[in-house]
């Protein structure tokens, strides 16, 4: 049955100051931008002989540059259109590209010049020249994404978590991300905080609150769950080599998580096949926000999407502020529009892109859910709006 709601009309003079407070009229939320260090690419070893060590670092760096932007490029563009990226670029352009090469470690000869380098672009001049390519590309989140890693020595095994001998865990830490990586994985510290905050039954439920703390505090755009189960493996009746169930999952566990198996080979540690696999998993986390960017992308350059009508309750400025936050960091949600506001319902106009049952579970990750059919709906919070330190 489809909500029924009375029609809002524009606040008069009176509630021009709530309005002011509330939000502007027009309130757009873009695809996230990319921190800096997502327009770096570091690693880059270079070797270079010359007449003189002048000439030959200079050289290195021209060479560093080149392949630092190749490599950014195929970050960052879809993998169909890797075909079409320039195979060579002009000095002239990749002066307006980079804004600066870093040494992280050299050494120099009467004619050799031995480095490894990082290598810094401008993120609005690599977007421009990304357009006149006419390519299709993924903006990296501009936060890392926040990875609980819960392991089992079996399937019956008690769960690993916070402790220091899990073995998952680690294997998470020692991940670099590597110099194509589009996304930035991390592992909470495990300090007494992160304890209190998240308990194994609420990790291995993948309990939205506590998950969602968890990712706030650590400033993480979304966090999964990602449990490891090893497994036993006959390798031809020699030797038994380890093999890893992993399973991601989402906050609410409202859609089937994302299941692997990772099967060492004979006289593999388990450490390694550990490596393996949240290798593995990286990849699909990284597969999954470029087939949402690109979605992203097309909905963009279309104009298109899906439209609602949002009624949200609010009983405090705060409450609404923190909504607004909420729906802010929904990569789905590409447009927001406020229409109409009084001092107890706000009326939103949202935009989203993909399926209902998509933006679902995307709210209820923020603490909010959407009641009712059709195109007017009823948005209420699951979870308490935290209080704001001076805002009644």
């Amino acid at each position: 049955m489809a909500l029924s709601f009375p029609v809002i009309r524009p606040p008069r003079r009176g509630a021009v100051l709530l309005a002011a407070l509330l939000l502007t009229v027009r309130v757009v939320f873009p695809v996230q931008a990319m921190e800096r260090k997502s327009f770096a690419v570091g690693e880059l070893s270079v070797d270079v002989t010359a007449a003189s060590p002048t000439e030959a670092r200079l050289r290195a760096f021209a060479e560093a540059e080149s392949k630092a932007l190749r490599r950014l490029l195929e970050r960052l563009v879809v993998p169909a259109d890797h075909g079409v990226l320039p195979g060579a670029v002009e000095e002239q352009t990749l002066r307006k590209l980079v804004r600066e090469v870093a040494v992280e470690d050299e050494k120099s000869a009467t004619t050799r010049y031995v480095a490894r380098l990082s290598v810094h672009f401008r993120p609005a001049a690599v977007r421009a020249y990304l357009k006149t390519l006419g390519v299709s590309y993924v903006e990296p989140p501009a936060r890392p994404i926040l990875v609980i890693p819960l392991f089992q020595d079996s399937p019956s095994a008690a769960w690993r978590l916070w402790e220091e001998d899990n073995p998952w865990r680690a294997a998470w830490q020692r991940q670099n991300g590597g110099a194509s990586a589009l996304l930035t994985v991390i592992v909470p510290p495990g300090d007494p905080v992160d304890q209190n905050t998240l308990s194994y039954e609420q990790a291995a439920t993948a309990d939205v609150v506590a998950l969602e703390a968890m990712a706030r505090r650590l400033r993480a755009e979304q966090v999964r769950v990602v449990q490891a189960i090893v497994m036993t493996y006959d390798s031809g009746g020699l030797q038994e080599a380890p093999v890893v169930d992993v399973r991601i999952v989402r906050p609410g566990g409202l859609v089937p998580p994302l299941s692997d198996r990772i099967v060492g080979t004979s006289g593999d540690t388990m450490a390694a096949v550990l490596d393996k696999a949240a290798q593995a998993v990286t990849s699909r986390l990284e597969a999954d926000w470029r087939q949402q960017g690109t979605l992203l992308a097309r909905i963009e350059e279309q104009g298109t999407g899906q439209d609602l009508i949002v009624m949200l309750p609010v009983g405090s400025l705060a409450e609404w502020l923190e909504t607004k936050r909420a729906l802010g960091r929904i990569r789905l949600i590409v447009r927001m529009d406020l229409q109409a506001l009084t001092r107890a319902l706000v009326q939103i106009h949202v935009r989203y892109v993909g399926d209902e049952t998509g933006l679902m579970t995307a709210l209820a990750q923020q603490g909010l859910q959407l009641e009712g059919q059709g195109p007017v709906r009823r948005l209420v919070r699951t979870l308490a709006a935290p209080a704001t330190p001076g805002v009644p």
